[in-house]
């Protein structure tokens, strides 16, 4: 009978640990929700902040001059192309 007590108690106690830890489990999966949900918003605060259509430019003239220029290298580049159509190309060097 001792026996039949003690597991009892024990599935009881067990029982219990697993509930405790299925409410933890419940408060941590409801924090990170939480979490993404306000990381989500930062992100999109970010990105709006840095919208490259609504950055302001500014106009900067430069006058270049002679003395200034220095021309490294020059090349002449060529990419033929075959006419498939009359209003089709396809590119030769593929």
């Amino acid at each position: 009978m001792r026996r039949g007590g003690s597991s009892a108690s024990r599935m009881a106690k067990e029982s219990r640990d697993v509930k405790a830890a299925k409410g933890k489990v419940d408060a941590v999966e409801e924090k990170l929700a939480d979490m993404q949900l306000e990381l989500k918003a930062e992100i999109d605060e970010a990105r709006a902040s840095v919208d490259p259509m609504t950055e302001e430019l500014d106009t900067v003239r430069i006058k270049s001059l002679k003395r200034n220029i220095d021309i490294e290298a020059c090349g002449i580049a060529w990419l033929p192309y075959y006419r498939e159509g009359e209003f089709e190309l396809e590119p030769a060097w593929v």
